[in-house]
């Protein structure tokens, strides 16, 4: 006699994927607004943390509960799987001929010495790894742009209040201890790419979390990978393109709207860091900017430009250096922070923005 399957056991396990999807949200630093509209439009109520959502989740035992389950997952899934395609990536840009290009993907796509083959090309796995190889994961394309996800364990850190520690610390005369922070490192999947520019004959490392993963675990992964495809193509050489003409292209730019840019004239004496005083607005619409750069010359050394594309979305480069960097001689500007992109299209359209810029 076959045993019939348990209608709450499918109930819980919806629960629990659900559950460890929101959770993996949160820790990529995702925005609980966006994820909470999105619940509201199944028939949750309002919530303004992941807490509370998952609290929701938990809790879930009137009505269709199943049928309510399956709209969660459906909406959590879609939020985690666009997060880790497309959310705050730093770009690296390599000149590289169609022909190696070509190669390149192919070869990342068979079984090779340098990247470990996820088991599906068609969704990423979400488990954590048990290893320090880089694996292949999801494979994203149309006729002339491709892409190839990577997944590797890197480390982050994290502040957390431990207020409640305070009354176990002995007292110190003349001090009164406010606040506690405790930080803490743990590892955590990350998801990189590399770009396949066949039309502009351009090759792009993307590292994923930009703002939440530190610099020098990003610089460290992007090395690594950008050694991994040398050996894989067996190139001589694989350069990082210099962004710093890019900056002042952009700028220069009709479309688009400046966010925020950092400009000096060319006798030094005016030096200008500043960003729109209206949210969206182009700061090089304000009557300040406009009236500090009149009659000069003027070298930009840092951009956030946004460009409005179909279905709301908002795409956001950034390129810039520091005051600092920019006083030395010859220092280039090695990558791109993309922010804002929400699809295939807008992650295309801002890499070859980029490319298409990026000229004396």
């Amino acid at each position: 006699m076959t045993k019939q399957a348990n209608p709450d056991d499918e109930i819980d396990a919806l629960k629990a994927n659900i559950l460890f999807k929101i959770d993996l949200l949160k820790r990529r630093g995702a925005l609980c607004g966006e994820l909470n509209t999105q619940f509201a439009n199944i028939g949750f109520d309002n919530s303004n943390t992941f807490k509370s959502l998952s609290s929701k989740i938990k809790n879930l035992e009137s009505g269709d509960v199943k049928k309510q389950l399956k709209q969660a997952h459906q909406v959590v899934g879609k939020q985690l799987n666009d997060h880790i395609q497309f959310n705050n990536k730093r770009a690296y840009f390599y000149s590289l001929s169609q022909k190696n290009l070509d190669q390149l993907f192919k070869l990342l796509q068979q079984p090779n010495d340098f990247f470990v083959l996820g088991d599906n090309k068609a969704v990423f796995n979400y488990e954590d790894l048990n290893h320090d190889l880089t694996e292949t994961s999801l494979v994203v394309e149309d006729s002339d742009f491709k892409v190839v996800y990577l997944k590797s364990a890197r480390n982050r850190r994290d502040n957390i209040r431990i207020q409640d520690e305070i009354p176990k610390i002995d007292p110190v005369d003349n001090e009164e201890i406010i606040d506690l922070i405790k930080v803490v490192q743990y590892s955590m999947n990350a998801y990189d790419f590399i770009a396949f520019d066949f039309k502009n004959e351009h090759l792009i490392i993307g590292a994923d979390l930009n703002g939440i993963f530190p610099r020098q675990e990003s610089e460290k992964a992007i090395d690594k990978i950008q050694i991994a495809i040398r050996k894989l193509g067996k190139l001589p050489d694989l350069q990082k393109n210099n962004l710093r003409n890019c900056v002042e292209n952009l700028e220069k730019e009709d479309g688009g709207d400046v966010l925020d840019h950092a400009f000096i004239t060319a006798d030094g004496g005016y030096n200008h860091a500043g960003k729109s005083l209206t949210s969206g607005q182009d700061v090089r619409k304000d009557n300040f900017h406009s009236d500090g750069i009149k009659g000069k010359e003027a070298d930009y050394y840092g951009i956030v430009k946004a460009y409005s594309l179909q279905d709301e979305e908002k795409v956001i480069i950034k390129i810039k250096m520091t005051f600092r960097d920019y006083k030395k001689v010859n220092v280039p500007i090695r990558f791109a922070v993309l922010d804002g992109i929400k699809t295939f299209d807008g992650l295309k359209f801002s890499i070859r923005k980029v490319i298409q810029h990026n000229h004396n």
